[in-house]
C-alpha cells in the first residue's frame, strides 16, 4: 500500500463530473442516482447539493448510511459510510454554485437548499495503479487508514509498503 494510490484516487475524484450516489430508501432498500460533485479536491471531503425535501435528503434524514462511487476510464472508487446533511450556511455558500439557482430560487438562503458531505467510513479502490497483466487492486480500507494515507499522498509524503512515512 502507498500513497500512489490516494494520488490517483484524486485524480479521479478530480476528473468526474458526474457520479453514483446511492441511499437507503423508506422500504430499506437501495437506491442510486446521480450527483454532480461540487469542486473536489480530495476523497477525504466531496461535497454535493440535494433538495431537502427530494429522495436523498428524505433518506438521509432518516438513515445517513451512503455510497458514492466515482468512475473514470476502467478505474472506480466506492465510499461507503455515513453520509453527512451540512445546512452550515458557511459551507452553503462556499459549495454554491451559479447552475444551483435554477433548482434553488431563493439562492444559497434557500431553505430546500442543502449540501451532502458524502460519506467516508471505508473506501474501496478498483483496478487503480495497475499494470496491463496485474490482478485487479480492490481493497477496502477503515477511514482512519485512508485518511493518514490520503493526507501523505496530498502532501507528497512518500511511503514504505507497511505505509510507515519515510
Amino acid at each position: 500500500m502507498n500513497a500512489n494510490i490516494f494520488e490517483k484516487a484524486n485524480q479521479i475524484v478530480k476528473a468526474c463530473d458526474t457520479t453514483y450516489f446511492g441511499v437507503i430508501d423508506e422500504n430499506g432498500y437501495p437506491s442510486v442516482s446521480t450527483i454532480s460533485p461540487i469542486n473536489p479536491e480530495s476523497i477525504l471531503e466531496i461535497f454535493a447539493s440535494t433538495n431537502i425535501g427530494g429522495n436523498k435528503g428524505k433518506c438521509l434524514r432518516k438513515d445517513r448510511r451512503a455510497s458514492i462511487c466515482f468512475r473514470s476510464g476502467n478505474d472506480n472508487i466506492t465510499l461507503v459510510g455515513d453520509a453527512e446533511i451540512v445546512v452550515d450556511q458557511e459551507t452553503k455558500s462556499r459549495c454554491w454554485q451559479e447552475w444551483f439557482i435554477n433548482r434553488y430560487p431563493g439562492g444559497e438562503t434557500d431553505p430546500n437548499y442543502i449540501i451532502i458531505n458524502s460519506p467516508r467510513n471505508v473506501f474501496r479502490f478498483g483496478w487503480i495503479l495497475r499494470s496491463p497483466n496485474s490482478q485487479q487492486t480492490n481493497f477496502s480500507l477503515p477511514s482512519q487508514d485512508a485518511a493518514f494515507y490520503a493526507m501523505a499522498a496530498h502532501t507528497g509524503s512518500r511511503m514504505d509498503v507497511r505505509g510507515a512515512l519515510l
